[in-house]
C-alpha cells in the first residue's frame, strides 16, 4: 500500500456539489474514487423541509427515513463525527 503524507492526502481530497431537481448531492473524492456523501433537500415536500440533510443510500438516491439535520436552521442534532 502506498504511504501518503497528510499534506498530500489533503491536496487529493475534494468535495463537490452536484445540483439535481430535488436534491444537491455532496460528492467527496480522495483522488482515486468518488462517493456520494449526503443529499440536501432543495424544496419542501410532505416529509422534508428545504435544507434538510439526508444520508446517502446509494450514488443516486438519499435514504428517506429521516433528516439528519438542516443546514439552513443550523440543526446538526443527528450528524455524528463518524458520518451522517
Amino acid at each position: 500500500m502506498e504511504q501518503v503524507s497528510d499534506e498530500e492526502l489533503a491536496k487529493r481530497y475534494t468535495v463537490r456539489f452536484e445540483e439535481g431537481k430535488k436534491f444537491i448531492r455532496v460528492v467527496h473524492s480522495n483522488g482515486v474514487q468518488r462517493s456520494s456523501h449526503t443529499f440536501i433537500v432543495l424544496k419542501d415536500d410532505a416529509k422534508f423541509q428545504r435544507g434538510d440533510i439526508l444520508k446517502s443510500a446509494s450514488w443516486a438516491s438519499p435514504a428517506k427515513n429521516f433528516a439528519r439535520g438542516n443546514i439552513l436552521r443550523g440543526d446538526w442534532s443527528n450528524v455524528r463525527w463518524t458520518g451522517v
